[in-house]
């Protein structure tokens, strides 16, 4: 029953999961860079810490692919609320003229 103690709507437990969901992919997302990255700059394990190149390559390489994932995130998000209220346009627009419809039926 909703309100009572412990209780836990369907649209909390999806939101809990959405939230699972979105740190996994940011993991993944993490370890694909990380490995990328890795792959691309370091060629030679010539010393166990990183040479000043290889360094620079890293991070120009993680900021790189860092800032192409916020961007797409903000395309997505964008795409989806422009659909989201193009939808909510189109209920609208036919919830009057439902209502339309009913005054011109009495």
């Amino acid at each position: 029953m909703p309100g009572a103690p412990g209780f836990v709507s369907e649209q909390d437990q999806l939101m809990r999961r959405l939230a699972v969901l979105e740190v996994r992919e940011s993991m993944r997302q993490y370890n694909v860079i990380a490995d990328r990255c890795f792959s691309d700059c370091v060629v030679q394990f010539r010393t166990r810490k990183l040479d000043a190149k290889e360094e620079l390559c890293v991070v120009r390489c993680t900021e790189k692919y860092l800032g192409l994932h916020t961007r797409s995130l903000t395309v997505f998000r964008q795409v989806q609320e422009t659909e989201e209220r193009e939808q909510q346009r189109k209920l609208a627009h036919s919830i009057l003229d439902d209502d339309d419809d009913d005054d011109d039926d009495e």
